[in-house]
């Protein structure tokens, strides 16, 4: 009987023994947790009056979408002050298609600029769960519409301020663009 108790006592440290080994060998998930980590930041835009350059002025149905596939970043939005738009990881400059009045059924309404972002990219390591992100530094825009810049006829946006040309978090707005 004292052998049989032996026995499972034994079996039972050697168990605990195997059990503790393999969950302190172990290493815990690592999860990226994004609200507490930097990621990649986006440019964030106001929309100012250009009349009154400490104004917000909402930019009625803004559209934006990139000149190359015509993908809607921000699609129609019926008024808006500001908005957040992503960079390009992959490239040093990125061109977006900034749409006034894109809801309206009135064509004569509608204005449409084109502006191409230039940046230089950094990538940082954040962590092994959330790998790296990008900082954006040196932005310059410029407006590439076919018409002359800033031409109150067919162009919405009447002139352009960069606050912060790093784009390294997503708190300040970085750009100005007056309307």
């Amino acid at each position: 009987m004292k052998f049989k108790q032996n026995n499972i006592l034994y079996l039972l440290f050697a168990l605990v023994s195997v059990l503790s080994i393999l969950f302190n060998s172990c290493e815990r998930d690592d999860i990226c947790d994004t609200a507490n980590v930097p990621i990649t930041p986006r440019l964030i835009i106001t929309f100012q009056d250009f009349a009154d350059n400490n104004l917000r002025k909402n930019a009625t149905g803004i559209e934006v979408s990139l000149t190359e596939d015509s993908e809607r970043i921000v699609p129609g939005i019926e008024r808006f002050d500001s908005i957040v738009i992503p960079l390009d990881i992959n490239n040093d400059n990125v061109q977006y298609e900034f749409k006034i009045n894109a809801n309206s059924t009135d064509p004569t309404i509608i204005r449409t600029d084109t502006l191409e972002l230039s940046y230089k990219r950094t990538n940082e390591f954040v962590s092994k769960a959330c790998g790296f992100r990008t900082v954006f530094s040196e932005l310059s825009i410029n407006n590439t519409t076919d018409t002359e810049m800033f031409d109150d006829s067919s162009n919405w946006i009447r002139n352009i301020l960069i606050e912060n040309s790093t784009v390294n978090e997503e708190t300040n707005a970085q750009v100005r663009i007056f309307h």
